[in-house]
């Protein structure tokens, strides 16, 4: 059995338990549209920016922007950018075999969230670093995001309980704080762990690829596009997820053409080698 790390082991039970504890405690409508907001921007700052973005370099913007999407996509609580990126480049190397970080080979659960545990995840990350992130880990932008990452969520919760109280005093302050910080949170994990079980496992395929990918509307739903995973696997480098077939819909990719038509990204790579029928 493979020893366990604890402080990522404790993190993740404590911010599951404040989501279920908070969510019951102190509902309020208020407090739902808040967390369903930055749902989407979080998530959206996971796969526009996080993965098509710095991961696959599908296009390119200007420093403000990186800036905004590297904000985001922290607040999604997935670690730092270089690491969530490492892991990424580390699992289409080896997609599905040994090597693969998330491989739903040794079982659903530990593709879903299990493989987040290892202590072995912590070995020689800087190496990895070096050798799959070498455009990102001596960047001063990625080097700055890393150190202030648990500023950002410090300050997360701050502006939502401080928000909160001026609406409605402490029970709107913690009702802001447990929708917006720690069920959203909770939610954007397992919707973003889901791109690394369900769609190894369930659902159907619009190319051979040489691993398990499949595309799975559902999870497409919850992730803004990225549940066109065998599409994406096919094509790593498209920042166009979806509409390889009739029906696919990918919102990360909306967003990425409107910023397109603002003139504010540029070099989209969404142009399909091969189309099917």
């Amino acid at each position: 059995m493979k020893k366990i790390n604890w402080p990522i082991t404790f993190a993740l039970i404590v911010v599951h338990m404040f989501a279920l504890l908070g969510g019951v405690l102190f509902y309020s409508w208020e407090g739902l549209a808040i967390g369903s907001l930055l749902y989407a921007i979080t998530a959206l700052g996971i796969t526009v920016g996080f993965h098509r973005y710095l991961t696959h370099n599908g296009f390119e913007t200007y420093w403000p922007i990186r800036c905004l999407l590297l904000t985001a996509g922290s607040l999604a609580g997935q670690g730092p950018a270089i690491g969530w990126v490492v892991d990424h480049r580390l699992h289409h190397q080896f997609s599905d075999k040994e090597g693969d970080p998330h491989s739903p080979e040794h079982g659903a659960w530990h593709s879903h969230m299990l493989w987040l545990f290892g202590l072995d995840r912590t070995k020689d990350r800087q190496s990895l670093y070096q050798q799959y992130a070498p455009d990102l880990c001596d960047e001063r932008l990625m080097c700055n995001f890393g150190a202030a990452y648990p500023f950002l969520h410090i300050g997360m919760i701050l502006l939502l309980a401080g928000a909160g109280y001026a609406y409605g005093h402490w029970y709107y302050a913690l009702s802001f704080v447990a929708y917006g910080f720690f069920v959203r949170m909770v939610c954007v994990f397992h919707a973003t762990w889901m791109v690394n079980s369900v769609t190894h496992i369930w659902g159907y395929r619009n190319y051979e690829t040489r691993d398990r990918s499949t595309n799975n509307w559902f999870v497409a739903a919850l992730t803004f596009g990225e549940g066109w995973h065998n599409n994406h696997h096919a094509y790593p480098v498209l920042a166009m997820h979806g509409y390889h077939k009739k029906g696919e819909h990918d919102p990360s990719y909306w967003v990425i053409k409107s910023l397109q038509r603002c003139g504010l990204v540029w070099n989209v790579k969404d142009e399909l080698p091969q189309k099917t029928s």
